[in-house]
């Protein structure tokens, strides 16, 4: 992986039932991001009410 300029970010899409394909989208984007911005998605019949 090459470096970045200091006021850019990546962020890659992952498929988590199959990594192995790699990203499924990449995201090229205009400012930097701190590290450890992720995120996880459900369909919302599996998600239970409090």
């Amino acid at each position: 992986m090459r470096p970045l300029p200091a006021e850019r970010g990546v962020g890659l899409v992952l498929d988590t039932a199959n990594l192995a394909a790699g990203p499924v989208a990449t995201l090229h984007l205009p400012l930097r991001l701190r590290g450890g911005p992720h995120g996880s998605w459900v369909p919302e019949h599996l998600v239970q009410a409090p």
